[in-house]
C-alpha cells in the first residue's frame, strides 16, 4: 500500500467504516454515524498526540529556514535560445497534428475574409470621431 493512501484511509471516515466492516463477522452491518464520527475523532486525536510527542516535529522545525533564500536568477541558456526551443516544440506539435493545423489555417482565412468583407471600402472620416468644443 502506498503511504499516502494509507494516511488518507486513516484520516477518512470511509476507511474507518471499511475497517469496521472487515472486523465484523456478521453479514448485516449497521453503521451508526455518531459512533463512526466519535471513533474517527478518537483516531485523529491519537495521531495528533503521537506526532506531538515524537521527535519528528523538532526535526522538521530545524529544517525550516528562518531567512528567505536568496537566488541569483542565472539560467544555463539565454532567453533567445529558450524562445527558439519553445517555438521549435510548438511547431513540431502543430506539424504532428495535421487536422488541427488545417483547422487553424481555415479559421484564420475565414476571419480574414470576414473582417475584409466588413471593413472593405469603409471611409475614414476623422472629424466624426472627435467632439468639437467651442
Amino acid at each position: 500500500m502506498n503511504p499516502a493512501d494509507f494516511f488518507i484511509k486513516i484520516m477518512n471516515e470511509s476507511g474507518l467504516i471499511i475497517d469496521e466492516m472487515k472486523a465484523s463477522s456478521t453479514e448485516s452491518f449497521v453503521i451508526d454515524r455518531k459512533e463512526v464520527e466519535a471513533k474517527l475523532q478518537q483516531r485523529i486525536n491519537q495521531l495528533v498526540t503521537a506526532y506531538k510527542s515524537s521527535s519528528m516535529i523538532e526535526e522538521y522545525k530545524q529544517d525550516i529556514y528562518t531567512e528567505p533564500v536568496r537566488s541569483e536568477n542565472t539560467y544555463q541558456i539565454s532567453w533567445f535560445n529558450q524562445f527558439m526551443l519553445i517555438m521549435n516544440r510548438a511547431f513540431k506539435n502543430e506539424m504532428r497534428n495535421p487536422m488541427n493545423f488545417k483547422t487553424t489555417i481555415y479559421q484564420t482565412l475565414f476571419v480574414v475574409f470576414l473582417v475584409d468583407s466588413l471593413y472593405n471600402n469603409v471611409q475614414f472620416l476623422p472629424h466624426t470621431f472627435f467632439i468639437h468644443i467651442k
